[in-house]
């Protein structure tokens, strides 16, 4: 069994999209790895580490942004429409 999930993330901004679709994959992985990520939804509140970061090309030139965060009981009750903040 795998210790770590992955979150797809899903920037609501259009500028901030276009943003990351200009830098190099290295650029972004560097943006995130190792930060603290936030997650707050309906059954789950908790902070919580990046562990990595992998990056694809996905339509209209944008990236695709996956956050590997370490498995436990409270990560398992993220849901789809959870919100993350992460200070950059």
């Amino acid at each position: 069994m795998d210790d770590t999930i992955v979150l797809a993330v899903n920037f609501l901004s259009l500028n901030v999209r276009q943003s990351y679709a200009t830098k190099s994959f290295d650029e972004i992985k560097s943006t995130f790895k190792g930060k603290t990520i936030e997650i707050e939804g309906a059954k789950v509140r908790m902070k919580t580490n990046i562990l990595d970061v992998d990056v694809s090309s996905s339509l209209a030139n944008f990236r695709t942004i996956f956050l590997k965060i370490p498995q436990s009981p409270k990560t398992m009750k993220i849901q789809v429409k959870d919100e993350l903040r992460i200070e950059l």
